[in-house]
């Protein structure tokens, strides 16, 4: 089913994949977790279940158009502290990236999303890919 939402043309999507790299407690290693409609999360305490949830908050708060604003994003991190507190400490100068493949139910085919940042920065920006 295609809902439109003030002229954008939403089509319900589901996450696949989620790569994590220098993000909060995952390293300088890609980690990456296959997704399917159901997920449990189960490990022991440190183990990264918090900022798997963490992770997807931030990528639920980027914009969907150019149109939209920025400051969900801004927010968002700001909450967690900064820019610098989202990096993988053990990381110093290498940027902090999630991608993911979403499927929609309308088309067959994966769409691919990146979102990077690195801590060195005052502004938020997305470069076009």
């Amino acid at each position: 089913m295609v809902v439109r939402i003030m002229g954008l043309l939403l089509v319900p999507t589901t996450l696949r994949r989620i790569t994590l790299t220098n993000l909060l407690s995952f390293g300088p290693e890609p980690v990456t977790l296959e997704l399917q409609n159901l997920n449990i999360l189960i490990g022991p305490n440190g183990s990264g279940k918090s900022n798997l949830i963490e992770a997807i908050s931030l990528l639920r708060s980027t914009p969907v158009s150019r149109r939209e604003s920025e400051g969900h994003l801004a927010g968002t991190i700001l909450r967690g502290g900064g820019a610098a507190e989202w990096i993988w400490k053990g990381s110093k100068g290498n940027p902090a990236s999630i991608e993911v493949e979403v499927s929609d139910t309308e088309r067959s085919g994966a769409i691919k999303h990146k979102f990077s940042f690195n801590g060195g920065i005052n502004r938020i920006g997305f470069i076009p890919r």
